[in-house]
């Protein structure tokens, strides 16, 4: 996967739906029409869950992935507008999500520490790049 080019129809871009003390909550799609959900939540020591799922994520829906529940933080949203959205903890971590294309950027006491590209959540298998 590392030497692939991603196709610019599987670019995801993000549309903000909400956002509740328990983290963040984004529409995803594509050119190709694919549909996801995104939700970043704020957990313990300085992490973040982000979880992708299909709409329909009951028919995918993992369990017993964890022992148990992480313990979570409260994310509040400190700037949100047409292109991006930007939320932070009482920890010094914060996330920034570009909606278009979907581009998210965390950071801890305001070190980049990881990015996630749109353009690489999924890749479809073809027998080109086999």
């Amino acid at each position: 996967l590392r030497f692939r080019l991603p196709n610019e129809n599987e670019e995801y871009n993000a549309k903000f739906e909400s956002a509740n003390e328990n983290g963040l909550n984004f529409s995803l799609s594509n050119l190709k029409g694919n549909e996801l959900t995104l939700f970043i939540g704020g957990v313990e020591n300085n992490r973040f869950r982000v979880i992708i799922e299909e709409p329909d994520h009951h028919r995918y829906k993992l369990e017993h992935v964890l022992e148990k529940d992480p313990v979570t933080t409260s994310l509040k949203v400190d700037e949100s507008d047409d292109s991006s959205v930007t939320a932070s903890d009482d920890f010094g971590n914060k996330v920034v999500v570009r909606l278009q294309p979907l581009f998210i950027e965390f950071y801890h006491n305001d070190v980049l520490e990881t990015v996630l590209e749109g353009n690489r959540i999924i890749m479809q298998d073809t027998e080109e790049n086999q």
